[in-house]
């Protein structure tokens, strides 16, 4: 009498490792963490923009209100750039992004960090091209990233009073 496995067994068994195998890359892989990550360092960006935007309504009142007139009713994305129009993301879209580029490189100064930021995923974005935008609607600015990873999105808001 002899012992082993037939052919079906061996191959079940290996279907069932790959498979196993598959849904542990897919639900725990490394790019899921990844991709977590870059929402973590996108929140921090848009922070950092906000807390250079709350700066400026401090200290400069009219300056403030020249930003926000370049940004209202609309979204603009951050960046030294000329051109900013095109998809760039599940949020900034051809339809819903303004072609200019905001430049708010200038405001950064004297912060930490001192420079506006980019969005992390390697290649994509620029200083050119950020990757984040601002709006102001109804008094409401809105300062996001324009790819998250996140189906909730990345963004603050913050409701402003200009007389």
């Amino acid at each position: 009498m002899t012992h082993g496995y037939s052919n079906i067994e061996v191959l079940t068994a290996g279907a069932i490792v790959m498979f196993l195998a598959l849904v542990l890359i897919v639900l725990g892989g490394p790019d899921r963490e990844l991709r977590a990550e870059y929402d973590v360092v996108r929140q921090g960006d848009v922070g950092d923009v906000m807390e250079v935007m709350l700066d400026l309504e401090l200290s400069d009142r009219e300056e403030f209100a020249g930003v926000v007139g370049q940004v209202t009713d609309r979204r603009v994305m951050l960046g030294t750039g000329v051109d900013c129009s095109g998809d760039v993301g599940t949020v900034c879209t051809d339809e819903g992004l303004a072609d200019a580029c905001l430049d708010l490189s200038g405001y950064f100064e004297g912060h930490d960090p001192d420079v506006m930021p980019v969005d992390p995923r390697d290649g994509e974005f620029t200083m050119e091209r950020t990757g984040y935008y601002i709006s102001f609607v109804d008094g409401l600015m809105e300062i996001g990233s324009c790819n998250p990873e996140s189906m909730n999105g990345v963004f603050l808001q913050k409701r402003f009073g200009l007389e």
